[in-house]
């Protein structure tokens, strides 16, 4: 159970994901990227109108997609952000969508991640600084996890040069 005090008469996105000890932020940089064993929730919208509840449901992993990111001569590249977002998120009846989560990670040092998920389909892929997004793979964790999958990052060959001057020209 957590308690926060937010001011009335204004919106919030409140949403929750595992603990982040606090020095975790005094290193300078981003913080690393958390490790998930559950299910992060969708955030929830609350306008402030007086006293609130909201209630998140949890949903425990209960499998893992897990694979590597490389470059054009697959050499692993660290620091990237892997996503897996469900496939076939919506009701077949109606067409409307369903409250479905996905999962992120970073990659290692050595280009290798690991997503913890629910049984599912998911569309893998991977962004990072600098980069153009990887390739996307379809992953089927229904019923059992999915090893080896394998996400291709290629640096542009487009080069962007120039210089940033003020109004003054210098």
């Amino acid at each position: 159970t957590a308690t926060l005090k937010l001011q009335q008469t204004r919106t919030y996105d409140c949403g929750m994901g595992p603990h982040m000890a606090f020095e975790s932020f005094s290193g300078g940089g981003p913080p690393p990227v958390p490790t998930f064993t559950f299910m992060p929730p969708r955030p929830q919208k609350v306008v402030m109108d007086g006293d609130k509840a909201i209630t998140f449901a949890l949903q425990s992993s209960n499998r893992t997609i897990t694979g590597t990111v490389v470059d054009g001569s697959s050499n692993g590249i660290a620091n990237m952000f892997v996503h897996a977002e469900p496939v076939g998120c919506f009701d077949a009846t109606s067409g409307e969508f369903q409250d479905c989560q996905g999962a992120f990670a970073q990659t290692k040092s050595d280009g290798t991640f690991s997503l913890s998920v629910v049984d599912g389909t998911y569309e893998v892929g991977a962004d990072g600084p600098g980069l153009p997004p990887s390739t996307r793979e379809i992953a089927n964790a229904s019923g059992a996890n999915v090893t080896g999958l394998s996400l291709k990052m290629v640096k542009s060959s487009t080069t962007v040069s120039g210089a940033i001057q003020d109004e003054s020209g210098n």
